[in-house]
């Protein structure tokens, strides 16, 4: 769940999913996630949205902080297959 008082989605839930298989962290090895955020608890042993949820769908890098996105970003502009 989304804990940021201050946040456009805070109390709205959030399931990230890689797309593609790996391993991977949220430090020095990020992937492309599917990125959904609803309104109900997600249900299930593949976590998802049922009752109208998600209320967004996207997809992008998931990390840490800040900081480990843009160095994944630069890493990617060097090496372009580095996500894959």
């Amino acid at each position: 769940m989304i804990q940021e008082s201050a946040h456009i989605y805070d109390g709205l839930w959030v399931v990230f999913s890689t797309r593609v298989i790996g391993t991977y962290d949220f430090t020095n090895n990020l992937t492309y996630c599917d990125i959904q955020i609803g309104q109900d608890a997600p249900v299930g042993e593949w976590p998802e949205f049922l009752s109208g949820s998600p209320i967004v769908n996207g997809y992008g890098f998931v990390g840490e902080s800040l900081r480990h996105v843009e160095e994944n970003d630069v890493r990617m502009v060097v090496n372009p297959n580095a996500a894959i």
